[in-house]
C-alpha cells in the first residue's frame, strides 16, 4: 500500500523534506459530496434545488448551499435561475490559479501564516501511518464528536490512501482535520511509540497543514458544508491544545459561514434530502455547542441564542441507518445510538439556554427560582427516560454516556443555584442551603471529571474532558475550604483538590486560567493555611473540632474554630503567611463580612473577592 503523499526513504514529519512544487493531481470528491445532495437521484431538474420558508430561500447543488433571507428576495426576482447565479458568484475566481493564490496568501493571516506552503505533501503521513490515524480518529473522536457520516468519509479516505492519489482541496482539509484529531487524542507515549514522532512536533506539523488546508480552501468564499465540517472538527479538537483565544474568534467566523450556508434552518422546511438534513443538523448543534463553549470560557455573550435558529436535534440513528442515496425519512430509533452522547449534551444545551434567559429576563426572584427548579426536574427525567436509561454501564463508551449526563446536570443545578445568586452581584447573596447544595454539586463534578479522565475503561476519551475546564469549580470548593476547614465533606473536599492538583495544573501560572491564575492561587494558599492552623489547633485541643456548616454567631465562630476572643481567623493566617514570608495583606477581613441571613450571622468565606473574580471570568459550562 503506498503512501497518500508520502516521499520515499523520507520521515513523513520530517523538516528536511523539500518542498513540491508540482501540483497534486486532483482526485474526484464526488463520494463526499454526495453526502451533501446527489443532484442526479434527488433533483433531475433543474440541476440547482431551491426552497422557499417563511425566513428565506435555500440554494443546494453539489456540496454547496447558499441561504438568502426573505427580506431581499421578496424584491428580487423568483427563478431558479437567479439562486444558480447566487451559488456560481464566486466560482470564477477559482479559474485562476494566480486568483487562488493570492486567497491563499490573503487567507493566511487568519492563522499568522505569512509564507503559504508550496505544498502540503511533505505533511501526509505515510499510508501504513495515515491508516493507523484514521482507525484512532474511529475509535477516539468520532463516538464524542459525531459530525461526519463516518461511514461515507473512511471509504473516501480509505479509497486515496489504497491509490495513493492527492485530494481536491476540501477533502484535503478534512483528511488533516481528521489526522489533527486523531493526534489530539492520543497519549504522548503512544503517539511517539506507534507514530515515531514527539505529540508535541505532530501536533504542531497537523496544525500548520489543517490551517494552510483552510486557507487553500478558501474559507472566507465557501459555500461547502465538507469544509465547514472540517473546520468545525478541527476548533473543538485544537482547544484542548491552545491557550490563546484563538477557537474564540473563529468561532464567530464559522457561525457567520454556516448562517450564510442556511444551517440555521431546518432540511425539513426546504425539502432536503433526508441524508442531507441530518448532516447540516449535525453540523449546526456542533457549531451551537462551540459557541456555548467558546464564550463561556472567555466571558463574552453567545452569538447563537434560542429563537435564531430553527435547526431540530440529529435523530437518534447509527450511521449505518443512513447513506447519500436515501430517499426515505428518517426513523429515530428507541435506545442506545452512536448519536446518545451527542443528543444528551444538545438536550442539556437547549436548557442552560433557557435557564439564562430565565435568569435575565425574570423581574421575580421567586418565581425565577421555582420555574428553574422545575426545569432541572424535567431536563433530568428526560436524560433518564431518552437515554441513561438505555445504557449498560458494563460497557465503557454507554458508562461515559451515564457519567457525562451526571455531569452536565450537576452543572446545571450549578448554573440555577449559582447564577440566580450572581444575577444580584454578589455572592454574598446565596442562602446557606444553596450554598450546601453548590459545595456537593461542585465537588461531584470534580470527582467525576477527574473519574473520566483517569479510568482506564474511558482513556481513549479522556482528551475531551481533559479540555474542559474544572478550576470554577475547584474555586467555588476552596473558597467554602476557608470557612469550613475540618468538616466531614471538606475532608472529601480536600482529597479532590489533592487528586486534580497536579492533573490540571493548577499551580501552574500559564494555561487556560490567563488571568484566572492569581485569585486561584490566592484561594488555593489561604485554603490550605487555615487548613493547616486549624489542624494545630484541633491537635492542640486533643479533640475533633465541630465546625457549623454555614451560619452561627461570629463569636461561636471563632470559638468553635478553637480562637480565643483575643485571635480571629485572619490573625491566624496572617502570622502564618508572615512565618512564610509571603504577602497576606488580601487575609485580612472585619466585622462588615458578617451578613445578617434569617436572624443568623453568615460570615462570607474569606476568598470571596477571589472567587467572585472568578467567577465573572470563568467557565461554568462543561458541554
Amino acid at each position: 500500500m503506498s503512501g497518500i503523499c508520502s516521499l520515499s526513504g523520507k520521515s513523513f514529519m520530517s523538516a528536511s523534506d523539500p518542498l513540491l512544487g508540482k501540483r497534486d493531481q486532483t482526485v474526484s470528491s464526488r463520494t463526499i459530496h454526495a453526502e451533501h445532495e446527489s443532484p442526479e437521484r434527488v433533483f433531475p431538474t433543474p440541476s440547482t434545488h431551491e426552497a422557499l420558508s417563511e425566513s428565506g430561500r435555500l440554494a443546494v447543488q453539489k456540496g454547496k448551499s447558499r441561504y438568502v433571507s426573505s427580506t431581499i428576495w421578496n424584491v428580487l426576482a423568483n427563478d431558479v435561475e437567479e439562486m444558480q447565479d447566487v451559488l456560481d458568484s464566486s466560482t470564477s475566481e477559482d479559474e485562476s490559479e494566480d486568483a487562488e493564490a493570492t486567497n491563499s496568501r490573503f487567507q493566511g493571516f487568519l492563522f499568522g501564516i505569512t509564507s503559504p506552503c508550496r505544498s502540503l505533501r511533505r505533511f501526509c503521513p505515510p499510508a501504513d501511518k495515515a491508516c493507523y490515524l484514521i482507525k484512532t480518529y474511529e475509535e477516539n473522536v468520532a463516538p464524542l464528536l459525531p459530525i461526519l457520516h463516518w461511514p461515507t468519509v473512511r471509504g473516501l479516505l480509505m479509497d486515496i490512501i489504497q491509490h495513493g492519489r492527492a485530494a481536491d482541496k476540501v477533502v484535503k482539509t478534512l483528511m488533516f482535520a481528521i489526522y489533527h484529531a486523531a493526534a489530539v487524542s492520543l497519549p504522548a507515549d503512544e503517539c511517539h511509540r506507534e507514530l515515531g514522532v514527539a505529540r508535541d512536533v505532530l501536533l504542531t506539523k497537523f496544525r500548520f497543514a489543517v490551517q494552510q488546508a483552510i486557507a487553500e480552501a478558501d474559507l472566507l468564499s465557501t459555500q461547502s458544508t465538507v469544509l465547514l465540517q472540517a473546520v468545525v472538527l478541527f476548533l473543538m479538537t485544537v482547544r484542548r491544545e491552545d491557550n490563546t483565544r484563538f477557537v474564540w474568534s473563529m468561532t464567530s467566523m464559522v457561525v457567520r459561514i454556516g448562517q450564510y450556508l442556511g444551517l440555521h434552518r431546518d432540511g425539513d422546511q426546504f425539502g432536503l434530502t433526508s441524508f442531507n438534513t441530518e448532516m447540516r443538523r449535525r453540523l449546526w448543534w456542533h457549531i451551537l455547542l462551540l459557541d456555548m463553549r467558546s464564550s463561556e470560557e472567555h466571558g463574552t455573550d453567545r452569538q447563537i441564542s434560542e429563537g435564531t435558529y430553527s435547526t431540530k436535534l440529529p435523530s437518534n440513528v447509527n450511521d449505518e441507518c443512513l447513506y447519500p442515496e436515501m430517499t426515505e425519512p428518517v426513523q429515530p430509533q428507541i435506545g442506545f445510538t452512536e448519536m446518545t452522547f451527542c443528543l444528551i449534551r444538545c438536550e442539556v444545551a437547549i436548557v442552560l439556554n433557557r435557564v439564562t434567559s430565565a435568569i435575565s429576563s425574570s423581574s421575580s426572584d421567586q418565581a425565577t427560582h421555582e420555574s428553574l427548579e422545575q426545569i432541572g426536574k424535567e431536563i433530568s427525567d428526560q436524560i433518564q427516560h431518552k437515554y441513561t436509561s438505555f445504557c449498560d454501564e458494563s460497557i465503557p463508551f454507554q458508562k461515559v454516556c451515564v457519567l457525562i449526563s451526571r455531569l452536565l446536570l450537576a452543572n446545571l443545578w450549578i448554573h440555577i443555584y449559582f447564577r440566580r445568586s450572581a444575577s444580584h452581584l454578589t455572592l454574598q447573596n446565596i442562602s446557606a442551603k444553596s450554598r450546601d447544595k453548590l459545595f456537593h454539586l461542585s465537588l461531584e463534578v470534580i470527582q467525576i471529571s477527574f473519574s473520566l479522565e483517569s479510568s482506564i475503561y474511558t482513556h481513549r476519551w479522556s482528551w475531551l474532558f481533559h479540555a474542559n475546564a474544572h478550576w470554577s469549580y475547584v474555586a467555588f470548593l476552596l473558597s467554602e475550604l476557608c470557612f469550613r476547614p475540618t468538616n466531614t465533606f471538606a475532608d472529601e473536599a480536600w482529597k479532590a483538590v489533592d487528586l486534580v492538583q497536579n492533573k490540571w495544573h493548577l499551580t501552574q501560572r500559564n494555561g487556560k486560567r490567563g488571568m484566572l491564575w492569581r485569585p486561584l492561587q490566592r484561594l488555593l494558599r489561604r485554603a490550605t493555611i487555615i487548613r493547616s492552623q486549624t489542624r494545630g489547633l484541633r491537635e492542640h485541643n486533643g479533640k475533633e473540632l465541630s465546625l457549623p456548616a454555614l451560619a452561627g454567631t461570629a463569636t461561636n465562630r471563632y470559638t468553635e474554630l478553637g480562637l480565643l476572643e483575643t485571635t480571629d481567623q485572619g490573625a491566624v493566617s496572617l502570622a502564618a503567611c508572615a512565618a512564610e514570608g509571603e504577602d497576606a495583606s488580601y487575609l485580612t477581613f472585619s466585622q462588615p463580612d458578617l451578613i445578617d441571613i434569617n436572624h443568623q450571622v453568615l460570615a462570607s468565606p474569606m476568598g470571596f473577592s477571589e472567587f467572585e473574580s472568578i467567577a465573572l471570568m470563568a467557565n461554568w459550562n462543561f458541554l
